[in-house]
């Protein structure tokens, strides 16, 4: 009965040895693995990242350039519009002038054209000037919205610069995983050898 109990531990121990060597191998390897795996996911990431921020960034582009073109439609319309009320003032200077000479001249029909052609000239001067109006609010808005894309585009280019610098360090990290990958592979090999 003692001789079986003898056997029986010194088979278990001949059979277990190798399969504790080799869980032992086995840890790092599965566990460097484990972090090849993270690596690549972090990588996919990174990678989705970086296109995300490009298409961001040409995004940022298309509004700046549309914005610079409302500028300069707003400015033009501003310019415009200031060419109109000095045109108004012109006719209405004009209108009274006309006006002052038709009474001096007691051409009363002249007179009531006059006032009338003056009450025209002091609509569109108000009109002019309520678009001048509106063409400034509209000009210091679209200037407000090219700062806010510059804005915009500056920190999605910071957002690429950084997701770009992670990237890098992924692919740093996978390669460092692969080789400990392998090298414990080798370890193990050696060992079971």
């Amino acid at each position: 009965m003692g001789r079986r109990i003898a056997l029986f531990v010194v088979l278990t121990l001949a059979v277990s040895a190798p399969v504790a060597v080799r869980a032992q191998g086995a840890a790092p390897v599965r566990h460097d693995r484990k972090d090849v795996h993270h690596d690549r996911r972090d990588l996919r990431h990174d990678r989705k990242d970086i296109h995300k921020d490009a298409q961001d960034i040409h995004s940022d582009k298309q509004d700046i350039r549309q914005d610079q073109k409302d500028v300069h439609k707003d400015v033009q319309d501003v310019r415009s519009d200031k060419q109109d009320i000095r045109k108004d003032q012109k006719d209405l200077s004009a209108d009274k002038s006309a006006l002052r000479t038709e009474l001096k001249e007691g051409d009363l029909k002249g007179a009531q054209q006059e006032r009338q052609d003056l009450k025209a000239d002091r609509k569109d001067l108000r009109t002019d000037r309520r678009d001048l109006h509106s063409d400034q609010k509209d000009l210091q808005k679209d200037a407000k919205d090219l700062r806010n894309d510059r804005r915009d585009g500056r920190a999605d280019q910071r957002d690429l610069r950084k997701d770009v610098k992670d990237a890098k360090a992924d692919r740093r990290d996978l390669r460092k995983d692969r080789k400990d990958v392998g090298q414990d592979q080798e370890q193990k090999k050696d060992s079971t050898d």
